[in-house]
């Protein structure tokens, strides 16, 4: 139930493990290591990764920036966004789209 509901409101930027307890009726401590067990990750890696995908789709499918991009995936900040790119693809952002298909942004 919990991966559904992160699969269909990950860019929303007020989910948290609290969210997650208020829907579940779990405690914050017990998805955490839910998580990490059945997952292989912790919760924010899980939740930046649906977000980091869902930008890269939205980058590869129009001519938005990298900034609209970042902000329709669920992130709050262009920081956050770039910190959380840079940790799960090992670039950043416009490294990643030059490297793809040549596309500069932002």
């Amino acid at each position: 139930m919990i991966l559904d509901y992160l699969d269909k409101n990950f860019n929303d930027t007020g989910i948290t493990l609290t969210t997650l307890s208020e829907i579940s009726t779990l405690s914050e401590c017990y998805i955490s290591e839910l998580f990490t067990l059945i997952v292989g990750i912790k919760f924010k890696q899980y939740l930046n990764t649906l977000r980091i995908n869902y930008a890269l789709r939205l980058l590869s499918m129009s001519d938005i920036t990298i900034s609209q991009a970042a902000y329709e995936s669920g992130f709050d900040t262009i920081r956050t966004f770039n910190s959380a790119f840079k940790r799960l693809k090992g670039v950043t952002p416009s490294e990643y789209l030059s490297g793809v298909n040549g596309k500069n942004s932002d």
